[in-house]
């Protein structure tokens, strides 16, 4: 019930009210607050450990975040600068006032998929009697059936408005069915398949690709030119990518190797232990009594 009240509820009503508030491209700007505050709720929560700062690996974890939110910035920044004046992320339409909720609004919703992702990994797929350990399209279908209910709870404002939810265009109707089916319900169970085998920050870091991709789609099927900050900007969300991913495999390297010496020591204990027993069992090795 609290995934489905986080990721799906909370998250995506705090988006659209953020767009129906600000505008898409300041929802945009927002996003890639994800991964940084999956890495701050991660490390406060104990599901990850803190980077090692002295280690290279460590470094590069947070560099590499860091360049990907950065790049993410400066792509949506490079969109924003080539809109004309009457498309700029200020709308003349609005009020300072209602620009800033809808500030508040995204800022609420990054926190509340970050949250999503967090306690995903802590209470289901990091607990070893969990029955739903390996079942993340069962996790992610339940979140839904209660996101469900918290959404049909919320449009009952519109009870006495039943137009609201017949007066809309077959375009629009394509559309939600998109979202449905594609944005929503398949990207929530391969983000959850992900949840399982990765780490939520390797899974959150990967938000920022969001506007890499929409400016290599916007350029090969809308034609839309490339503007020099976003070529700069998908340079440093690669960049940073790959300093996560590097970082990551540094990192399960290093946890086998312990794992293994840890195994090694309690193998070479354990012998030694059935030797001394073998020993005392044939009278090589007398054992003196309490009572001597």
């Amino acid at each position: 019930m609290v995934l489905g009240l986080t990721g799906m509820f909370v998250a995506q009503l705090l988006y659209l009210l953020g767009i129906y508030l600000a505008n898409a491209n300041m929802a945009s700007m927002f996003q890639p607050a994800v991964p940084v505050w999956s890495t701050f709720l991660a490390m406060i929560s104990g599901v990850e450990p803190p980077p090692k700062l002295t280690r290279s690996h460590g470094v590069a974890k947070i560099l590499g975040i860091l360049l990907a939110v950065t790049g993410a910035v400066t792509m949506t920044l490079g969109k924003l600068r080539s809109h004309s004046r009457e498309e700029s992320w200020i709308v003349s339409g609005t009020s300072v006032g209602s620009q800033f909720l809808g500030c508040m609004c995204l800022l609420g919703q990054t926190l509340a998929t970050a949250v999503y992702y967090i306690i995903q990994k802590k209470y289901i797929f990091n607990q070893p009697y969990s029955t739903w350990k390996t079942q993340p399209m069962a996790v992610t279908a339940w979140s839904y059936f209660f996101g469900a209910i918290f959404m049909a709870l919320a449009s009952l404002t519109y009870a006495n408005q039943p137009e609201k939810f017949t007066s809309f265009s077959m375009e629009a109707f394509y559309c939600l069915v998109y979202a449905i089916l594609i944005t929503s319900s398949m990207c929530y169970l391969l983000l959850s398949w992900c949840n399982m085998h990765v780490p939520s920050t390797i899974v959150t870091a990967s938000w920022p690709l969001q506007a890499l991709f929409c400016a290599v789609l916007s350029f090969i099927f809308l034609g839309r030119s490339l503007q020099l900050l976003e070529c700069f900007g998908g340079g440093f969300i690669v960049c940073g990518l790959a300093a996560v991913l590097w970082s990551n495999c540094k990192e399960e390297k290093e946890s086998n190797v312990r794992d293994n010496e840890k195994d090694t020591k309690d193998m070479t204990y354990y012998n030694l232990n059935l030797k001394f027993s073998d020993a005392v069992s044939q009278g090589y090795v007398v054992v003196p009594n309490d009572d001597d």
